[in-house]
């Protein structure tokens, strides 16, 4: 939930979630809750100011507390038009967690536009902190489509891992998935359904099914 302060033009809103939005290892277009765990589920609370904003450029700063920690952040977006059809985005960002120190990230993001509903993405980032030794990385691959007005799908592959730490290079997951997202019952109302399978390190890299469902209510004053 994000709430905007209109005496600041905007450009201030304080932000209410379930964490997802400060869950630094997840690529955009990443579900979060995939996979399986028995624990709390965690949330931040924000002040979120933006600096600079345009369509291609975006400077964001962001201070308040995620899963019992206090943190900071400063993100730099900047999208740049290769041509009508593909796109190019870069995304540093630096944080600061009281109890896990600094950090950065990294995320580079590349957009082919296939037809007007459909849409070929790749996702890379890579992140360093003082919490954990080497570097994370984790590779997105997307096929987006919009099937119609009120209903959208995303087939997605992805794979994370790590490099220069202690074990050197090290893929720690693969994890190929189908996301179906629909709006009914309501305008503000979404449904999403999304069977995907792991196939992760520690199981040896066999198959893993799953699936995941979502509702979300989508509220905008226009």
């Amino acid at each position: 939930m994000r709430v905007k302060l209109p005496h600041f033009q905007d450009k201030v809103s304080v932000v209410l979630s379930d964490d997802t939005d400060e869950e630094l290892n997840n690529l955009p277009l990443e579900s979060t809750n995939t996979k399986s765990t028995t624990e709390d589920e965690k949330f931040s609370l924000a002040l979120n100011y933006n600096q600079d904003k345009s369509k291609d450029r975006l400077m964001n700063y962001r201070l308040g507390i995620s899963g019992g920690d206090i943190f900071a952040r400063a993100k730099h977006k900047r999208r740049f038009d290769i041509s009508e059809k593909q796109s190019f985005l870069f995304e540093p960002s630096l944080y600061y967690y009281l109890n896990d120190g600094l950090g950065a990230k990294l995320l580079l993001e590349y957009d082919y536009q296939l037809s007007k509903k459909s849409q070929f993405r790749i996702n890379y980032s890579i992140r360093g902190s003082a919490e954990f030794s080497g570097i994370r990385w984790k590779h997105g691959f997307y096929k987006l489509k919009q099937i119609n007005d009120t209903t959208a799908s995303v087939l997605s592959l992805q794979a994370e891992g790590e490099r220069n730490g202690a074990r050197g290079f090290v893929v720690d997951q693969y994890t190929l998935g189908y996301r179906y997202r629909f709006n009914a019952l309501r305008d503000w109302l979404y449904f999403e359904i999304e069977p995907f399978l792991e196939f992760p390190e520690q199981e040896n890299y066999k198959v893993t099914p799953g699936i995941a469902l979502r509702i979300e209510g989508y509220f905008n004053k226009g």
